[in-house]
């Protein structure tokens, strides 16, 4: 049994080695020349293959291969045609051989490669976090210095026989503290330029040694940790864009504090440095409603170009610091787009529609976004929603957002990525069914909502629904208390009217004597005023009870106090009037009467009085 298991494992290990021998047969490399460019703080490799085929039978793919841990540090990877032309390309499996892992790549050629023809393949790779500063803490006046490792960079890993490869190494200055050398593999500098090679016959899946350089590089390692881009869609003519982003300069931390002085004066002093971050929005902004932000506000040392060049409108975002190795910051910049341009309708089926945006914006550095998160919000009532990607993206989902007069809510496109880099700036398409009535279903809910609190509110002033019916005990309790307020109140009247009398024959005789003293009359008329006041409060008290009984009752008592009120005036007025009359010597047509208004308030305020008494 042992025995059997044992010859089982043999043989396929056998089998598959045979197809992938069979995968790989008959293609060699004639030769291979390699460019890596390490001006900024991304690796750009660029290989132009020349592929020759030497088997009996076409060949349809031509694999390359990616040492495993650079693979992780892959941000991006592509081959085309020498004419230019893209080709498919597509990861495979992780192939080992000789204690090194490598992830396979098959590129798929534009038309199969027949026997002994020869075709020219261009691969090109951008790898990340490939270049570590070295050291890892400078003054703010010092260059920076980074390390650069691969390991197996002085070949092209191949799972072909490769007859000859040449590397060029493209250094941003001609300072280079450092490279690794070996005996079997030469290296060469001059000025900002390493060659490694040409070496000849490859074998198949064969390492080379590593490759270590440690060189001046001063370009600034801006990398985006967070880029959150949130696209709204409205039917109503109008695409929203905004971003929300964490900034952080990953290069060589500072030793010391930060001068400003030193970093104004000196145009040396932080060389390193981000000063602004670069971009270009889109032609069709609408510009009145671009904005950029931080923390605290607006950024007023930013910039916005009010021409479009070719590339669109340059936005300048400048932070309120310069960012130096291990600082960072947060902006939030957003504008607005026409839909004419970024959303289509299908012909043949009005409903569908298509939107077509970028997955990032057109930055002018180099510079690498972590983590990216794609939000597209489209109108309320879409469906069928599929998508079109240039590319790969680690996730995808599904949200549903809830804003104003939104009553099943939003859907949302979410789509992520991370380490992305500026070749990654290609449009996607978002495509959903839409029909155009849907749009309308907001404005006629907002319309239909107004309408019923208007029809509540005419329902509520025009009907009277009491909470319970009133019984007959309730009716004759209430219909007592208001005979007992009346009654209290036309005795307050009857005592008021009998100081009113007498106040006035009390005026009468003073005013029909020369000699009397009118400094009595004075005390006289303050303790009637004193006694009118409180009979006043008396009324009021009165009244308050009475408002909640009988509203009725309660403006007829009202009317009468004001006129009440008004023959007191009256009455003050004229035995003014007539004293100083008296004082100045003056004849009196009158003596004992008062104004006719006076008299016609008081017969008006007794005509009340029979009818309050008549309900009694």
């Amino acid at each position: 049994m042992r025995h059997t298991i044992s010859f089982l494992l043999v043989a396929s290990i056998l089998l598959l080695s045979g197809i992938q021998a069979q995968k790989y047969d008959g293609i060699v490399v004639d030769n291979a020349e390699r460019t890596i460019d390490l001006t900024t703080q991304l690796a750009r490799y660029t290989t132009k293959f020349t592929v020759a085929n030497q088997g009996k039978q076409s060949a349809k793919h031509f694999f390359v291969l990616v040492e495993e841990n650079q693979a992780k540090k892959l941000a991006h990877i592509s081959a085309s045609s020498e004419s230019g032309a893209n080709l498919g390309l597509t990861r495979g499996d992780v192939v080992k051989s000789n204690g090194l892992n490598f992830v396979e790549y098959q590129v798929n050629l534009a038309q199969d490669l027949a026997a002994d023809a020869k075709v020219v393949v261009v691969l090109k790779q951008i790898f990340t976090r490939v270049m570590t500063p070295f050291p890892n803490k400078i003054n703010q006046g010092e260059k920076q210095s980074v390390t650069f490792d691969d390991p197996a960079g002085h070949t092209v890993p191949s799972p072909y026989t490769v007859k000859s490869v040449t590397t060029t190494v493209k250094l941003p200055s001609s300072v280079v503290h450092s490279y690794s050398q070996h005996a079997k593999y030469s290296a060469t500098v001059k000025g900002s330029q390493v060659t490694l090679g040409p070496y000849s016959q490859q074998q198949p899946l064969s390492a080379s040694a590593p490759l270590r350089l440690h060189f001046e590089n001063t370009a600034a390692f801006l990398v985006m940790a967070r880029v959150e881009r949130d696209i709204e869609v409205s039917h109503w003519g109008n695409i929203a864009v905004e971003e929300r982003t964490v900034a952080e300069h990953r290069g060589a931390a500072l030793k010391n504090s930060f001068s400003r002085f030193d970093y104004q004066m000196n145009p040396l002093s932080g060389v390193g440095s981000v000063k602004s971050i670069d971009l270009y929005l889109p032609r069709e902004t609408v510009l009145k409603d671009a904005y950029y932000r931080d923390e605290i506000g607006n950024i007023s040392t930013s910039f916005l170009q009010e021409k479009a060049s070719d590339r669109g409108y340059s936005l300048e975002l400048q932070p309120r610091f310069p960012l130096f190795g291990g600082w960072k910051t947060e902006y939030t910049y957003g504008y607005s787009l026409p839909t004419a341009p970024f959303l289509s309708r299908a012909v043949k089926d009005s409903s569908l529609h298509v939107l077509n945006m970028s997955v990032i914006e057109d930055y002018k550095q180099d510079l690498v976004i972590e983590h990216l998160v794609i939000r597209v919000t489209l109108p309320e009532g879409a469906s069928q929603i599929s998508l079109h990607l240039p590319f790969s993206f680690d996730k995808q989902g599904r949200d549903v957002i809830k804003t104003y007069l939104d009553t099943t809510g939003r859907p949302v496109v979410v789509l992520e990525k991370y380490n992305v880099v500026n070749d990654h700036r290609q449009h996607f398409q978002v495509s959903y069914h839409f029909p155009s009535g849907t749009m309308w279903r907001e404005p006629l809910l907002l319309i239909a909502g107004y309408m019923a609190l208007f029809l509540a509110f005419i329902a509520y002033n025009r009907f009277e629904l009491p909470i319970k019916p009133v019984s007959q005990v309730e009716l004759e309790e209430k219909a007592q208390r208001i005979k007992t307020l009346l009654t209290e109140y036309l005795k307050i009247h009857k005592e008021r009217q009998a100081e009113f009398l007498a106040l006035d024959k009390t005026f009468s005789s003073f005013i029909g004597n020369e000699r009397n003293d009118w400094t009595k009359w004075d005390s006289t008329a303050q303790r009637a005023e004193v006694g009118l006041t409180a009979h006043d409060n008396s009324v009021n008290n009165l009244l308050a009870q009475l408002d909640e009984l009988s509203e009725g009752l309660t403006a007829h008592i009202r009317n009468v106090e004001h006129k009440e009120r008004e023959r007191r005036r009256r009455q003050k007025e004229t035995c003014s009037k007539k004293i100083k009359q008296r004082k100045d010597k003056i004849a009196l047509s009158d003596m004992s009467s008062f104004d006719k208004t006076y008299q016609q308030l008081t017969v008006e305020i007794e005509d009340d009085i029979k009818v309050l008494k008549a309900t009694l």
